[in-house]
């Protein structure tokens, strides 16, 4: 025997998931402004460098889905901090390759506390 859910319950189930995305990511985004300087994007951008270890910047804007010209102000704004630190690849000189600084593990570290 096949159960079908009603249109209408569907519906509303997809608004409330809606709502509560909204409401989570509102409250992400006031708590990395309360304990933290960072942006969501940057944060993305130092936790992608935690799991991948040194990546170039074209990669961490494939992994975010995000261009490459965007990531490179987030990587600028990074590095200004000291949560990053950048280095030309000695093989193709157009290829930065960025790296997670101790500063910017120990930022990680204090600010995905405050996260859900």
């Amino acid at each position: 025997m096949s159960e079908t859910i009603d249109d209408k319950v569907f519906e509303q189930y997809i608004e409330s998931n809606r709502q509560l995305t909204m409401l989570l990511m509102k409250e992400i985004h006031e708590r990395l402004n309360e304990h933290g300087d960072l942006q969501h994007a940057a944060l993305a951008v130092l936790k992608i460098l935690q799991s991948e270890g040194p990546i170039s910047q074209h990669e961490i804007a494939v992994h975010m889905c995000h261009t490459d010209a965007s990531i490179s102000k987030l990587v600028a704004i990074l590095t200004e901090k000291n949560y990053v630190k950048t280095q030309q690849d000695p093989q193709n000189r157009r290829r930065v390759v960025v790296e997670l600084t101790t500063q910017g593990q120990k930022e990680l570290k204090r600010v995905q506390k405050y996260l859900l």
